[in-house]
């Protein structure tokens, strides 16, 4: 089992284009829509073994989406742009760009399509992604986000969300103890917390990671300890809260950006934060990850989301997840 809480967010640029930072208090659009978003991964060089068509040297994955055992997946290896197209998976063009959170964007060109397979021990997806072996960073940055245009949008930039503050249960040889110091969520998110009617007595655990843009978006998790009086922390109840935040002000509550549901899903999973596409106007496009899954919306002028995709790009196993709540985890 693999229990993720959090993810390096560490994005690529090399050989680069012109300057594309937001430009503050400029008020100008730069942004394209959410839609054309795309995710990369760092593939390392191959060691060996099958590459299914992808080179065999550093280079960059873009995962389109997958196609498990029953569901009639092409074969494995090089695939054209219009059979990933007739699978229904979004398109790259030729040229692309790649962000890197604090420098300008990245030209990057599209080699060509690979299916390739991906087995989490549940049966094997056939993963369909784009390939690029241009942008490739220097240091151990393992992933990063792609504007899917031709023209580079001048203007618009990616940050990076980061840890803006916290207040977490210490452990020490398996004993969790509260902070020696009680600290509350900070305004105003703090308007944005749900209390159980143990509060405030009962303790609260926080955690806030923020892209500090103008409104900042905010990914909040809480965790309140109804009853921790069990020496077991297994035994103990909890309250979870986790949600991705706009804005807010004095004595305004921030609004919370709830994901569109997908036709396919009875409920809507939720996906952490992973930095947001800003230009003068503030935060344009959010963007965001969860397990086995990368997801993009803009950012509506009635603080919704609007265009938009989430991608999962193969099938994880059950018990492959990640884990929102600041309680010590107690599963297999």
């Amino acid at each position: 089992m693999r229990r993720l809480t959090a993810f390096p967010l560490v994005l690529a640029a090399a050989a680069c284009g012109g300057k594309s930072n937001p430009v503050a208090g400029t008020n100008t659009p730069a942004c394209p829509s959410g839609d054309v978003v795309r995710y990369a991964i760092r593939q390392m060089a191959a060691d060996g073994g099958q590459t299914y068509g992808s080179p065999a040297s550093e280079h960059w994955s873009i995962p389109l989406g997958f196609r498990f055992e029953d569901a009639s997946p092409p074969p494995f290896g090089p695939i054209t742009r219009e059979a990933v197209a007739a699978l229904g998976m979004p398109d790259v063009p030729d040229v692309v760009w790649l962000y890197d959170g604090t420098g300008p964007a990245c030209r990057a060109q599209i080699t060509g399509f690979v299916a390739t397979p991906e087995d989490p021990g549940i049966g094997i997806s056939t993963v369909i992604s784009a390939i690029t072996s241009d942008c490739l960073p220097t240091d151990d940055t393992r992933d990063a986000w792609v504007l899917a245009v031709a023209a580079e949008p001048v203007g618009c930039g990616f940050a990076r969300a980061t840890t803006l503050a916290s207040h977490l249960l210490e452990e020490k040889e398996g004993v969790y103890t509260l902070p020696a110091t009680k600290r509350s969520v900070p305004p105003p998110i703090d308007l944005a917390v749900e209390r159980p009617a143990c509060a405030p007595s009962c303790p609260t655990l926080w955690s806030l990671r923020t892209v500090e843009s103008s409104p900042r978006v905010t990914e909040m998790t809480v965790t309140h300890l109804v009853d921790s009086s069990q020496e077991e922390p297994c035994n103990w109840e909890v309250a979870d809260q986790f949600g991705i935040y706009l804005g807010g002000g004095p004595g305004v509550a921030p609004t919370e950006l709830k994901l569109p549901a997908l036709p396919d899903e009875e409920y809507t999973a939720p996906m952490s934060l992973a930095g947001a596409f800003v230009d003068g106007t503030g935060p344009r496009i959010v963007a965001l990850l969860d397990m086995a899954a990368w997801g993009a919306y803009a950012i509506t002028a009635d603080a919704t989301y609007g265009a938009g995709q989430r991608v999962r790009y193969y099938r994880h196993h059950e018990e492959d997840f990640w884990y929102r709540s600041l309680a010590p985890y107690c599963g297999p």
